[in-house]
């Protein structure tokens, strides 16, 4: 195959006649600009990997194109999308034969400002599948996913050591960790479990912290402030202004409580592993307002 040309296009005109379209959960469609398609169902199976099924990302009529211009698998798309019931914004193409260490790339032909402006960024495969499903269904955006999963450069190796909370002295993904603390009687590792987003990554991968149990029932929000202050002292990489806590041991049902540090004000939010670290850290990253932000109490 020639050489791979990521090269996009000003802009994707045809995407217009989508801005009025009903939501439809279409599949995403798989391109190669490489010649890897022997990995074809590897691939197929990675991206789907941490998705509730196998078959959100598929291959249909033409998958390979050979003359390397992710230009080229863009005219193709928009002109076969509907009727190939394919998602006409997503698409993921393997630009490079070494997928498994360069990831793959997520391509949206039409970004948040629905100006009909395409973008892209390299993606871990594994986390490609999940990432599509949350931006089809409107969990997340575009400008929010990318930079949270935007591969850049090779990031210096763990050297093992950590703070002494047990945090990995490495940032994560987000930028910072996120203090979960609970009343007693709450599983520790259940918790994490369930908010961390991928949570099949590797542990110390995780942005999501445990940071301790309160001994007393009276206010736990405040006790949990006071513990969590303490607690950034010996973790620079704590997110400061904010934290979550269980309060009650029916918080998957019930919810947990977002606590703004600094506003000395809480909100109940549902315990749903897609939406409750993206809000928090569009709060905390300044890209929302806490005061938009809806409790479920």
């Amino acid at each position: 195959m020639a050489k791979v040309d990521l090269t996009l296009p000003e802009s994707v005109p045809q995407m217009a006649r989508h801005h009025t379209r009903p939501m439809t959960l279409d599949p995403f469609a798989l391109y190669f600009l490489v010649d890897c398609t022997h990995d074809l169902d590897e691939i197929i199976k990675a991206c789907n990997s941490e998705c509730l099924r196998d078959d959100y990302v598929q291959c249909r009529t033409r998958t390979a194109f050979e003359s390397g211009s992710l230009n080229e698998i863009i005219s193709h798309h928009v002109v076969v999308c509907e009727a190939e019931h394919l998602d006409p914004r997503y698409i993921i193409v393997v630009a490079n034969e070494d997928w498994k260490k360069s990831g793959v790339v997520m391509v949206t032909l039409d970004d948040d400002d629905l100006e009909c402006k395409p973008d892209l960024f390299w993606i871990k495969v594994g986390d490609s599948g999940l990432v599509l499903v949350n931006l089809q269904i409107a969990n997340t955006d575009w400008f929010e996913i990318k930079e949270s999963y935007e591969i850049t450069e090779e990031p210096e190796p763990w050297s093992g050591e950590t703070f002494a909370d047990g945090a990995p002295t490495k940032t994560p993904g987000t930028g910072f960790y996120i203090a979960f603390y609970a009343i007693k009687g709450i599983d520790s590792g259940g918790l994490v479990q369930k908010v961390q987003p991928f949570p099949s990554q590797p542990v110390e991968d995780y942005c999501c912290r445990f940071e301790g149990h309160l001994e007393h029932d009276l206010d736990v929000v405040e006790e949990a402030t006071q513990l969590h202050l303490n607690k950034c002292l010996v973790n620079p990489l704590l997110q400061k202004d904010m934290i979550f806590v269980a309060d009650t041991l029916e918080y998957v049902e019930k919810g947990l409580l977002m606590c703004n540090i600094e506003e000395r004000q809480e909100k109940r939010v549902q315990c749903l592993v897609h939406t409750l670290v993206p809000t928090f850290c569009q709060i905390a990253q300044g890209r929302s307002k806490w005061s938009d932000l809806q409790s479920e109490a």
